[in-house]
């Protein structure tokens, strides 16, 4: 039974729904592919310790992208990737970004981040905080742009998480096609009248 369950254990870790914590220098040569998800990092600044790690997890419905071990140097920092539904007709219907800082507390300065795809939204957050779900309207991807200044070294970020929700759009009811197709017989009998 042991030997069972580690072997589901050991399934369950590299399935490619979670990917495994790689260095902001490694995604940024390769995409990060989390289930049906892709995170593309476009650019960056200030995050220069190599021991920040990236890594994505796909919950089902919702998905990750954590930025965790941010150390001092991180208190003021840029950072552009996009997130990509890879898995039609599933799109984003959603996204929310939440930070920690070290030891919990709200400090001064602020994260502001601005997520772009066939509209935008700019949430400013503070540390320890969790900001609002963003709605989509069924789009298939979302840029990103986060750019954090004036957090003291101190009580700095520890990590940043940015969840995704994914749904499928939709399928018109059936009276809606009967609609349509009483329009066409319509179409039809008025043009041989017509004649």
């Amino acid at each position: 039974m042991k030997k069972f369950l580690l072997s589901l254990a050991v399934l369950a870790l590299t399935s490619p729904a979670f990917a495994a914590p790689v260095s902001i220098a490694t995604w940024s040569a390769a995409p990060i592919v989390a289930g049906d998800k892709t995170f593309t990092y476009v650019s960056h600044t200030g995050l220069l310790d190599p021991s920040i790690l990236v890594d994505a997890n796909d919950l089902g419905l919702s998905h990750s992208l954590n930025l965790t071990n941010l150390g001092p140097e991180s208190s003021n920092f840029t950072l552009n990737f996009t997130i990509t539904v890879n898995a039609p007709p599933n799109k984003i219907i959603g996204t929310r970004v939440s930070e920690n800082d070290v030891i919990g507390n709200t400090t001064a300065g602020s994260t502001t981040i601005t997520s772009s795809g066939a509209t935008s939204y700019t949430d400013t957050l503070v540390q320890s905080q969790q900001g609002p779900i963003n709605p989509w309207n069924y789009v298939t991807s979302v840029d990103f742009a986060v750019s954090s200044n004036g957090i003291d070294a101190a009580n700095r970020l520890s990590n940043m998480t940015f969840d995704v929700v994914q749904g499928t759009p939709p399928v018109p009811e059936p009276s809606t096609f009967a609609l349509a197709g009483l329009a066409v017989v319509g179409l039809v009998i008025a043009r041989r009248r017509a004649r």
